[in-house]
């Protein structure tokens, strides 16, 4: 069905998910630079045809596609996984020349959809923000995200709130940032990384000096770990520290 659909110039809208997906405004043809997809419920068949479709869009540059299914999962937790969907999403990136944005809050992609998008964040040039919270993330998908941030030279906001990364995933992303000069915003909001990964992070944050905000609000930190960022971040002028 994406192989058809992808090369089809005719066919306008195609129904998946109980859903009608806009084929002209995702194939490029009907030119729009946003495009929300939030909330209806797309799962992988869906997630599969959107990735062969904006993979040679030219002109998209927002994609939203929070609370969906696009891995089984419903927000509820209830279903079954299946990655095929967030793995044809991050194919596309690695092809796309123009996506600079792409929101994929409670889509519960877990490890394996982590890594995935992490294997794009290798190659891709053009995307600057990434939102993937709600994602059941660990301290694994943690890790793989961080390897590609050693190497990603364009990617400036990041959110990986609410997930579960611990302070395994938290020292993976702190030892990324040492190298990594062009993230501005971190967003680590519920995360249980402790006085653990918020001192791994303090380490980071004395030697990176272009991260400019950065959320650790419920993270289980003690006087520890907050004073260890504080002493960080101080003199920092225009520094954003939400803890």
């Amino acid at each position: 069905i994406a192989e058809y659909v992808s090369g089809s110039g005719v066919l306008k809208t195609l129904n998946l998910d109980a859903n009608e997906l806009d084929l002209p405004k995702l194939r490029g043809t009907d030119p729009v630079e946003s495009l929300d997809l939030s909330r209806k419920s797309l799962g992988p068949a869906s997630a599969i045809v959107i990735a062969s479709l904006i993979a040679g869009n030219a002109v998209l540059t927002t994609v939203d596609l929070t609370c969906n299914t696009i891995c089984g999962i419903d927000v509820d937790g209830a279903g079954e996984y299946d990655a095929s969907g967030i793995v044809a999403l991050a194919d596309a990136l690695k092809v796309n020349g123009v996506l600079t944005s792409l929101e994929l809050w409670d889509n519960k992609i877990g490890d394996e959809g982590a890594a995935a998008l992490a294997s794009a964040l290798r190659v891709n040039r053009v995307l600057t923000t990434l939102k993937l919270g709600h994602n059941n993330i660990r301290a694994e998908g943690a890790a793989a995200i961080a390897e590609a941030l050693r190497g990603n030279g364009v990617l400036t906001n990041l959110d990986i709130e609410i997930n579960d990364i611990g302070p395994g995933g938290a020292e993976a992303i702190a030892e990324a940032l040492q190298g990594n000069e062009v993230l501005k915003s971190l967003n680590l909001w519920d995360n249980s990384i402790g006085d653990e990964g918020a001192k791994a992070l303090a380490s980071a944050l004395r030697v990176n000096e272009v991260l400019q905000s950065i959320n650790l609000e419920y993270n289980n930190l003690g006087d520890e770990g907050k004073g260890a960022i504080r002493d960080a971040v101080s003199g920092r002028v225009g520094f954003k520290l939400e803890m």
